[in-house]
């Protein structure tokens, strides 16, 4: 292993629901490497995908604190079944940093006991900047300096498979895009938690989601994003570590 990189490995077994419908279970268990350090506030985020569609399903979502937790990390992720192609997405991070994470969405076997993820920290790891699967922190909207609340995340997204999450600065987000070639993307329905938010942060997610309505085009010059209507840039977005 080159130096500063780091390894996660991830053991997951399957195990099947009851008969009567009951969520199926996938429990797993993640490790770092010995020495491995992390923040007091540093938190675990598990997204669990079905590619056994046309569309891609996002079966679950979990987010643990980890802090003060024994080594490896014990997770349980409940899922709606029927799913026979999983995929599992891990990042570990802490005050908006991604500390490490996992490359991608990994498919796990189900025959298969358990996996193993190999990851480098997020700060080492050369990142293009990439439609999918890059962390886009917002900038701006219409040319308006994007507002952030204490203790929040700056409003951002990512768009990895079909699916779009991230939050407003106040609310996470969830949805669905399509990109069916360069320079071409349309957001589908976005939602978003309701979360009581202050009146500028209100303003400022309508404003986001009116541009998730009206965009039919991108750009990506160096690390920024633009989201356009056409040739006008409605919003734009900075490039942040991802894996």
């Amino acid at each position: 292993m080159k130096r500063g990189t780091a390894s996660l490995c991830l053991a997951a077994t399957l195990c099947v629901g009851a008969a009567h419908a009951d969520p199926e279970l996938l429990r797993g268990r993640l490790s770092l490497p010995a020495g491995a350090e992390l923040p007091a506030t540093a938190m675990l985020r598990l997204e669990l995908f079905d590619m056994s569609q046309d569309t891609v399903r996002r079966l679950t979502i979990l987010e643990q604190p980890v802090a003060g937790r024994p080594r490896p990390l014990v997770f349980v992720l409940p899922y709606e079944p029927p799913a026979t192609h999983l995929t599992l997405r891990a990042v570990l991070y802490a005050d908006g940093q991604v500390l490490f994470a996992s490359s991608g969405a990994q498919p796990l076997a189900r025959t298969a006991d358990t996996i193993e993820i190999a990851v480098g920290a997020a700060g080492e790891r050369s990142v293009a900047a990439t439609l999918d699967d890059t962390d886009w922190q917002l900038v701006d909207i219409g040319g308006v300096p994007v507002r952030t609340t204490p203790g929040e995340r700056t409003a951002y997204m990512v768009l990895l498979d079909g699916l779009l999450t991230g939050g407003s600065g106040c609310n996470k987000l969830m949805g669905d895009y399509s990109h069916p070639q360069p320079g071409v993307l349309r957001f589908g329905r976005v939602a978003s938690t309701r979360m009581a938010c202050p009146p500028a942060l209100q303003t400022q997610e309508a404003a986001l989601f009116d541009v998730f309505a009206r965009a039919d085009a991108y750009r990506i010059e160096d690390r920024t994003l633009s989201l356009l209507v056409g040739q006008q840039v409605l919003a734009r977005f900075f490039a942040r570590a991802l894996p």
